[in-house]
């Protein structure tokens, strides 16, 4: 509330307040009164609350993004992931059209989040061309903390823009839901567990070659459910690598 003036400030119960206030804030001062208030209406209904709305939005998204990623149970062949992928979006397997859904949405979220606080959505768009499903675990997690790193330079400068405003040193986070604080925190780990410390694959070619060892069942799986996959299969694998495989 705005402080009092004139006649007000001379009663014992607006000095002993004074006094109360100076304990509470040692920082306090009146003519702050207008830059807090805008600030506080700034932030609780204003473009700046929007733009709160914006990060935590992104960041749910994000964390979707992590998950439907693991999901995608990628080896570090990309080629071969392309291979696995294909498949399943020709066969009703869900993941890959999830992942590209999630991306999707957590680009557009960024890019609302960066135009509303005047940031450029260049570095979005750059990011977004990375994003592929057919990247490995590793290089899939490693694009989405960027991901995270470019929303947490937005989130910063909003929060410098707070503090200037209330005149106060507090936790930027504190400016996101406690879901989205606990969501960050866990996107901030990425690499840090589960497969991550499985070594790096080599990049191979498979040849169709007789009694040649398949890398991963699932392809084989799918080829053997769907057998118009054959052109794709021979085109990963080499001509003849589907007829081995449905043993034609």
């Amino acid at each position: 509330m705005q402080f009092p003036s004139g006649f007000a400030l001379r009663s014992p119960y607006w000095q002993r307040m004074l006094q109360y206030v100076a304990k509470y804030d040692p920082s306090f001062d009146a003519v702050n009164y207008n830059a807090r208030a805008a600030t506080r209406k700034d932030f609780t209904s204003g473009k700046s609350a929007q733009n709160i709305t914006s990060f935590n939005t992104a960041i749910g998204h994000l964390g979707a993004l992590a998950k439907s990623a693991e999901a995608l149970n990628n080896t570090n062949w990309p080629s071969y992931n392309s291979l696995i992928n294909y498949f399943r979006e020709n066969t009703g397997d869900p993941r890959v059209d999830k992942f590209k859904t999630d991306a999707q949405a957590v680009a557009d979220e960024l890019e609302r989040a960066f135009r509303g606080t005047g940031g450029s959505v260049t570095g979005i768009e750059e990011w977004r061309k990375r994003l592929d499903a057919a990247k490995s675990p590793e290089q899939l997690r490693a694009i989405i903390k960027e991901g995270v790193e470019l929303l947490r330079s937005r989130i910063d400068a909003v929060g410098e823009q707070y503090k200037r405003g209330m005149g106060t040193t507090a936790d930027v986070m504190q400016l996101l839901t406690p879901k989205a604080r606990e969501t960050l925190e866990l996107l901030g780990n990425l690499g840090k567990r589960g497969r991550e410390t499985k070594p790096a694959e080599p990049e191979v070619s498979f040849k169709p070659i007789s009694g040649y060892k398949e890398p991963n069942d699932e392809a084989f799986k799918l080829l053997r459910k769907d057998p118009s996959m054959a052109p794709a299969f021979d085109k990963m694998f080499g001509p003849g690598a589907a007829k081995q495989v449905l043993g034609e």
